[in-house]
């Protein structure tokens, strides 16, 4: 199993280590299930990932890999044939491919490149994908932050406009205003923040970093 995570992390969209997997999978599922138990190392979590995904858990499985990504963004992770199947794209909730989204955020890796998008970009499409067929406002706000962090701040605007066009919330607002500051549009940020203040006022300013529109959650450590 260790030699086949790591032809994954040479080439991820090769499907002949997969296939392998999945064969082990089915051969010794006991097994590797006793072996994997505990073991948080970026291999295991990514075999645990396919695995997930073979078993109809695509929700834990988008988890998974939002993890690995976290921790090794430099690798194409998302391009892996199971990540675009229909079936996951089809299943995968909005909730658990937001927290996948902010799980990429972890470790503060520079996204904001050229290199990055392109790796990124099977993440961008499941998220037009789940928001278009899920559209949880709550959940969509949250997915803003991949794009914005990439620096494709059309999608993380999109992403909010579906939001808003199924309810406005206090959430997706913070996310259009985080996007403007992030811009260097201060007006358009101030603006947005309003919005959101005045879809929750009750929340108050106490919960927010003012110098950057985002709620003191947003910028933590995420477990």
């Amino acid at each position: 199993m260790e030699f086949l995570v790591g032809a994954i992390a040479s080439a991820p969209a090769a499907p002949e280590p997969y296939a392998a997997l999945a064969e082990l999978w089915r051969d010794r599922r006991s097994e590797l299930k006793e072996g994997l138990e505990g073991d948080g190392s970026l291999g295991a979590v990514l075999a645990q990932a396919y695995f997930l995904f073979l078993d109809g858990d695509m929700d834990n499985a988008v988890m998974a890999l939002g993890s690995v990504t976290g921790v090794r963004p430099d690798v194409a992770w998302g391009i892996a044939p199971w990540f675009g199947d229909s079936r996951f794209l089809g299943a995968v909730s909005a909730e658990a491919l937001a927290e996948a989204c902010l799980r990429t955020l972890d470790y503060g890796h520079d996204l904001d490149i050229e290199e990055m998008r392109e790796r990124f970009a099977p993440w961008f499409h499941a998220l037009d994908v789940v928001s278009e067929r899920s559209p949880v406002p709550e959940s969509l706000a949250a997915m803003a932050r991949l794009p914005r962090a990439c620096g494709r701040y059309e999608l993380a605007f999109a992403l909010c406009d579906r939001a808003d066009a199924v309810e406005p919330v206090m959430w997706t607002a913070v996310a259009r205003a985080t996007t403007w500051r992030v811009m260097g549009d201060l007006g358009q940020a101030a603006m947005a923040f309003e919005d959101a203040l005045a879809l929750d006022p009750a929340t108050g300013l106490s919960t927010w970093t003012l110098p950057t529109c985002e709620p003191s959650w947003a910028t933590s450590p995420r477990p």
